[in-house]
């Protein structure tokens, strides 16, 4: 793209999601066989925080009494640590000109959603680095308000997903308003 520039690998905040991946799969290749698979070579599934109402322990029924078993792990919020899109370009921003309109146009008190179709494409000016190119976006059947938005069954989203896919796109996200 005109005007991008090279980013040097010391400003580059997090690392690739493929490397994070292959550092994993480095820890345990000499471990097993390239068949079977460990905590090192897949994501763990997430853990449940949902208290257990069915404990066996000797103790009153949830919440008169508890014990570790029953009640969820505290919960500990991290940073991501890595990135997954290194720029995001959007191919017509007249498209998102009318989106963005047409939310000024009541105020912005309506807040709106949309989906973006476009496809990923290698970028240059990162170490492993991956740019996400909207072709179009897709303003789909919805409610709202100024709290936020409740996308509607839309019957017309398939036929949709069938034209982005013949143009050789994918849906790579969405795109919501929001007041601050």
């Amino acid at each position: 793209m005109p005007g991008d520039k090279k980013v040097d690998e010391k400003n580059i905040k997090h690392q690739s999601f493929d490397s994070i991946i292959t550092e994993s799969k480095k820890k345990c290749a000499k471990s097993h066989p390239p068949t079977a698979k460990c905590a090192n070579c897949t994501f763990q599934a997430p853990p449940s925080y949902r208290v257990n109402y069915n404990c066996v322990n000797n103790h009153k029924p949830y919440p008169q009494g508890s014990c570790q078993k029953c009640v969820p792990s505290t919960v500990i919020l991290n940073r991501q640590k890595w990135r997954h899109v290194d720029h995001v370009g959007f191919m017509c921003p007249s498209e998102v000109g009318r989106f963005v309109g047409y939310w000024e146009k009541r105020g912005c008190i309506e807040q709106r959603m949309c989906h973006l179709y476009g496809y990923y494409s290698e970028d240059p000016n990162y170490p492993e680095g991956i740019r996400c190119n909207v072709e179009c976006i897709y303003d789909p059947p919805q409610i709202s308000d100024m709290s936020g938005q409740v996308e509607l069954d839309d019957p017309n989203r398939h036929i949709v997903d069938m034209i982005a896919s013949a143009l050789g796109f994918e849906h790579v996200g969405m795109m919501f308003t929001k007041l601050d």
